[in-house]
């Protein structure tokens, strides 16, 4: 019956393999943390860098938080965070910008088709009672800046 008989440096070798392994699955980990971290949309908390809309004045009742535009420009088919039984297309009472470098063109039509008006960056909190787009918005997308001719908010 052979024995096998470990050397000292196939010994190292081996808990060296554990150990660089061992350190890429920890950085992996605290990769993926940060950048879920940083990228936090339909968390439910209206942060910086986001567009927001409130079911209900002043963000309540539920909200639609993100850092980007809606990917199927269809606002139908998401819904609030905290009231998940509302959809948010045509039910909002509240919008905000958070960010600071860009500004919101909303649409009453989904696929970013009918009525827009333009939300200016960093505008605080808006609550849309009185106001005609109060329950119509539909699509919305980041812009650089207010086109000419479209109503702005800010």
């Amino acid at each position: 019956m052979a024995h096998s008989i470990k050397t000292a440096s196939m010994i190292r070798g081996s808990l060296l393999t554990a150990l660089v392994s061992a350190l890429l699955v920890v950085c992996g980990l605290m990769a993926t943390t940060a950048s879920s971290a940083s990228a936090a949309s339909y968390n439910g908390a209206c942060e910086s860098g986001e567009f927001c809309m409130g079911l209900y004045y002043n963000l309540s009742g539920g909200l639609y938080d993100n850092s980007g535009s809606d990917p199927d420009n269809n606002l139908h088919n998401d819904h609030f965070v905290r009231n998940w039984a509302q959809l948010v297309g045509n039910n909002t009472w509240s919008i905000q910008n958070r960010g600071s470098t860009h500004e919101i063109l909303v649409y009453d039509g989904a696929g970013r088709t009918g009525a827009v008006a333009c939300l200016k960056r960093s505008r605080g909190l808006l609550n849309l009672d009185g106001s005609w787009w109060k329950d119509r918005i539909s699509s919305y997308k980041w812009v650089s800046s207010c086109p000419p001719g479209v109503g702005v908010w800010g």
